[in-house]
This record gives C-alpha cells, sequence and structure tokens, in this order.
C-alpha cells in the first residue's frame, strides 16, 4: 500500500534495495535532506536516494528508495548536494558534472522533472534556503553562491534562473565555500580559508566577519 504523499513510479521495494545493495560498488551515504512538513528524510548514496520515516524516538526508518536518480533526458547522476523545497514537494538537486545547472525532483514521484540552467558564467558552488525553514512554505526562491558571488536564484524566470538584480560580486580572492540561512533570514558565507562572513541580506556588504580559527 502506497503512503500519503509517495507514489511508486520510480520507487523501489525493501527487496529491490536488499539487491541493489550488493551491487552498489562501495557508494557510501553523502548527503542527507531532513523532512519538516510530511515526515520524511532523503539520503544520498551514489545515485540513489533513500527515502526514511521519522519514528516516535527520533530514528531514521527506512521506506523505500529511488533507485537512479536521472536528468530528465535519461542521463544518470550522482548528486553532490540535495535541499527540501516547496513545502517539501520538491528536491533542489545539484549534479557534480555540471556547476552551472541545478535540477527539480518531484517527490510524489521520485522522478526529476526540470532542468534549470542558473547562468552561463556564474556557477553554483552550494545554494541554500531563503531562510532556515522556507521549505515548509511555498516559497520558490533561494539563494545561491559560487566563490566569489552571492545571487537569488527563481525558478519561475525563463531562461537563465540567477536574478541579475540580487547578485552582488566581491573579491575572487575570498573563496566562499558553505552557505546557511537563520529563520530571519540572515545570511552566513563561510570560505576554504576557515572565515566566517555575516550578512543582513543580499546585495551588501558583510556585516560581520570572523576569522579563522587557529
Amino acid at each position: 500500500e502506497e503512503e500519503a504523499g509517495i507514489r511508486s513510479d520510480d520507487y523501489e521495494s525493501e527487496e529491490d534495495e536488499e539487491a541493489d545493495e550488493e551491487k552498489s560498488g562501495g557508494d557510501i551515504n553523502s548527503q542527507l535532506a531532513v523532512g519538516y512538513k510530511h515526515d520524511r528524510s532523503f539520503v544520498v548514496r551514489g545515485s540513489k536516494i533513500g527515502v526514511f520515516s521519522h519514528t516516535a524516538d527520533n530514528r531514521l526508518k527506512f521506506n523505500t528508495n529511488i533507485s537512479r536518480v536521472t536528468t530528465p533526458s535519461g542521463k544518470l547522476m550522482s548528486p553532490k548536494k540535495v535541499m527540501l523545497h516547496s513545502e517539501d514537494r520538491d528536491l533542489i538537486i545539484q549534479n557534480g558534472v555540471d556547476a552551472n545547472k541545478l535540477y527539480r525532483m518531484d517527490i510524489e514521484y521520485g522522478k526529476v522533472v526540470d532542468e534549470w540552467k542558473v547562468h552561463d558564467d556564474i556557477p553554483v558552488v552550494t545554494f541554500a534556503p531563503e531562510n532556515k525553514f522556507a521549505q515548509m512554505t511555498s516559497e520558490q526562491t533561494f539563494l545561491g553562491m559560487s566563490s566569489n558571488a552571492l545571487y537569488r536564484v527563481d525558478p519561475r524566470l525563463s531562461g537563465n534562473k540567477l536574478v541579475d538584480t540580487d547578485m552582488k560580486q566581491y573579491a575572487s580572492k575570498n573563496d566562499f565555500s558553505a552557505l546557511a540561512t537563520t529563520e530571519k533570514g540572515y545570511i552566513a558565507v563561510a570560505s576554504n580559508k576557515g572565515d566566517i562572513r555575516l550578512f543582513d541580506r543580499l546585495g551588501i556588504r558583510a556585516k560581520t566577519q570572523l576569522p579563522a580559527l587557529g
């Protein structure tokens, strides 16, 4: 029997999962996306995504598996980063092969349905929700980051999805590497050098810079 919000199209049974496990080629768990809206979490392992429910004692219980994550054109991919989006109905996926594109998976069907070109010249190092709990809302936009730029991504735009008016480039030596947002939408950006910059919003200079420790 199918559970609410999950259709069987691209999902497989627990028996299939056990069979796949034997021929997984040594893939390890690499990404986790925790659901708030529908009691689901998603674990990336190679080109597969495991779907887990949350138990009363805060553990994860295996439900099903998306056995082959592919682009809309059918090319197999191994997600580099994933983020739940739009009331936990979508999973935004970055493929390690193309830094300028993101993909949208329809979780109900377990299938990638959209391919988004973010920008021709500005890559996506990582991305984050508009604010900490935006995935629980119908908010469509989210934040993206290159090694020296912060910007907004709007999937509703035709053509490239980067919002030009909501982008600010910084010195290339900054070497940004990680991005997070707070409940109020404040932005924290870390670099490969170990420092952290805090921003009140997009498009401005950092309000605070915390130096690398050690």
